[in-house]
């Protein structure tokens, strides 16, 4: 009768592990597809899930393994026999739990990885972009001063002379980021 309830028990934690390890696998494909459709607030509901069923299964592995010491006039050779085999039960689901929580911790990195890396390509991009109009800007800035003796300034074609030079700088700075493959 003892058996037979603690198989159930374990039976049990067989389907609540199956499916949490169902979980993180669909967790890790959506983290390598699109990270950002991925919370930390998941990964660490499913780590809290795995440590709840590893405080349950920690005491049952344990009195498994004390009932397979009993005296033999205690348990008969046939119930023996079912006790090992429910011992490696309760080893088995620990094992598989401690490979889910690694499983989870290298997702999390995974994770950070990739929000990492997102990051950086948005700040490259930005940097670019700054690179490109901080010059742009310094000109505009020059030509906006009310002085009376600057380059081209009464000059009919001094307008876009100025914006025939920015133009010029700015495809120049694109093709050479190109010709450096930051873009």
């Amino acid at each position: 009768l003892l058996y037979a309830l603690l198989d159930v028990i374990v039976d049990n934690y067989f389907l609540i592990v199956e499916r949490l390890g169902e979980r993180i696998e669909q967790l890790e494909r959506k983290v390598m597809l699109k990270p950002g459709n991925v919370d930390l607030f998941t990964i660490q509901e499913l780590r809290s899930q795995l440590i709840a069923v590893s405080r349950h299964i920690t005491p049952m592995r344990e009195l498994a393994g004390r009932l397979n010491i009993l005296p033999s006039d205690l348990i008969d050779r046939s119930t023996r026999r079912y006790m090992n085999d429910l011992q490696d039960h309760t080893v088995y689901i620990a094992e598989t739990i401690a490979t889910f929580r690694e499983m989870l911790a290298n997702l999390e990195n995974s994770y950070h990885a990739m929000v990492n890396l997102r990051s950086g390509q948005v700040i490259k991009l930005l940097t670019i972009i700054s690179t490109i109009f901080i010059p742009l800007t310094f000109i505009v800035g020059i030509y906006g001063m009310n002085f009376d003796h600057m380059p081209w300034l009464h000059s009919p074609f001094g307008f876009y002379g100025v914006v025939g030079f920015m133009l010029a700088l700015c495809l120049g700075m694109l093709f050479w980021f190109r010709h450096k493959r930051w873009l």
